[in-house]
């Protein structure tokens, strides 16, 4: 299967009215209304698209701080994030964290794995910087569906998307019929001529000089080789020791033995050893730790079985993917049922995607393995955070408890609370008799144990009722 039918995401950007008087040739002014989207302001007088000026320094294209830069395509530019540039929310950084220290020692199967929809087609990139120009000259949205122009879907790089914490990632590839090469693509075909006869006679009736390259409105013109694609997620790593990724090739053609060859030597020509490979058996059944341990930290899949049989080499790309479900809002129910298409037992035993970030909070709540959103910013993290309250830990050497909202938060120690204990599984949660920090006795056959996502955290909260409980330890190192 591929990513399937999906509702984009479209962000409504900064759409202003300006009224301005000017004087004619005529005894009395004219009015003029400058009508403003992103970068650009159409005037209603004489259809003329100029810059909007005010909106090149602020940028409008995500809710991003960073340093900006504007791409062009001729006229038709896109003000962007510059890579590695985006200023990182502490609060939801050190959460995130401290989420994936308490799933250090869980099987990948129910690890905490957010996602991002169409990850590397990303206007950082150039993909797609044409669409708010070819809306405000036209009325035409290219942001209806993924297939229109190049399917750009995110505004951050991939570099930026892992620094804000997402983990698993999207590279749409196909061929480049000219080079030969595998390059990062979704839409290798141009855009539909009349769209693009629509957008020439709609500058042609504004006098507006395009100046564009009409093939960077597909992969024929905006091109990035795949490899490059994985040298940038190499350099994130690099950085970041302790970090797994997995990798979800979404392959636009058919890889024949020679295709899987080539894939196999940029991907090991970047990795190395550093990628589980299928022969190593499925990821999911392993711990983060353990596969640390053995140096394992890149996870590739796919649906395409010409991955399976390279010309040299193993198999390094997992088919089909490592998923069983991929859903949107119209298949799945919240906590309590936490059911995905009818199956209300997938939790713990099968690895899941939703292909909709429009309701990542409550999926995150029933332990939904990826989310993968589209445009996605950076303090919508903060939806992936199912532990600490806001602002908390106040005390980080302190005590803790989880609230009657689910929500942690430091407290004084010497209160007398019940103490959260783990039965046999980590949705079986049983309270000590009242005591003040860490003197709990817990019923036979429990332990004191700590949530470790979203879906036992819940679980816990249905077990204390309304009372504040201790969470006893710590994340494991």
């Amino acid at each position: 299967h591929t990513d399937g039918p999906h509702t984009a995401m479209k962000l409504v950007l900064g759409i202003a009215a300006v009224a301005a008087i000017t004087h004619t040739e005529g005894r009395f002014p004219q009015a003029r209304r400058l009508v403003c989207k992103d970068l650009y302001c159409l005037d209603q007088h004489d259809e003329k698209v100029t810059p909007n000026s005010a909106l090149i320094t602020s940028g409008t294209c995500c809710r991003a701080i960073c340093e900006r830069q504007q791409l062009c395509n001729g006229m038709m530019c896109m003000d962007s994030c510059i890579r590695g540039t985006v200023l990182v929310d502490p609060w939801i950084n050190a959460s995130l964290m401290y989420q994936q220290q308490l799933q250090l020692d869980q099987p990948l199967m129910k690890r905490l794995m957010p996602g991002t929809h169409n990850s590397a087609i990303t206007q950082a990139d150039g993909y797609g910087i044409e669409q708010d120009f070819v809306e405000a000259l036209t009325g035409i949205q290219l942001y209806q569906g993924d297939d229109l122009g190049e399917g750009d879907c995110q505004y951050l790089s991939i570099t930026d998307q892992l620094r804000i914490g997402l983990r698993h990632i999207e590279i749409d590839i196909n061929m480049n019929v000219e080079t030969k090469d595998i390059i990062t693509c979704h839409s290798p075909f141009p855009l539909d001529p009349t769209i693009i006869l629509q957008i020439e006679e709609a500058a042609l009736k504004r006098n507006v000089t395009l100046d564009w390259d009409v093939a960077k409105l597909s992969c024929l013109g905006t091109r990035r080789t795949f490899n490059d694609t994985l040298q940038e997620i190499k350099s994130f790593l690099d950085s970041h020791p302790s970090e797994i990724v997995i990798l979800y090739l979404d392959t636009k053609f058919f890889p024949s033995p020679a295709n899987a060859a080539q894939g196999y030597d940029d991907m090991v020509g970047v990795f190395g050893d550093a990628i589980w490979k299928v022969n190593d058996g499925s990821p999911l059944n392993f711990t983060a730790r353990e596969l640390l341990a053995q140096g394992k930290r890149v996870i590739f899949e796919d649906h395409e079985d010409g991955w399976l049989h390279p010309a040299h080499g193993e198999p390094l790309v997992f088919v089909p993917d490592l998923w069983v479900h991929q859903f949107g809002l119209d298949a799945f129910q919240g906590y309590p049922n936490c059911n995905i298409s009818g199956d209300s037992t997938w939790y713990g035993q099968r690895f899941v995607r939703s292909l909709d970030g429009t309701f990542a909070e409550a999926a995150t709540r029933c332990g939904v393995n990826i989310v993968s959103g589209d445009y996605w910013q950076p303090d919508q993290m903060a939806l992936f955070v199912w532990s600490w309250a806001e602002g908390e830990p106040r005390d980080t050497t302190g005590c803790k408890v989880q609230r009657s909202d689910g929500r942690w938060m430091s407290f004084d120690c010497a209160v007398k609370l019940p103490t959260a204990c783990q039965g046999l599984n980590d949705t079986d949660w049983i309270l000590s008799e009242p005591s003040v920090y860490g003197q709990h006795i817990c019923p036979s056959a429990t332990s004191a144990m700590l949530p470790t996502n979203g879906y036992a955290n819940a679980k816990l909260r249905d077990a204390a009722l309304a009372s504040n409980i201790w969470l006893f330890g710590e994340p494991s190192s």
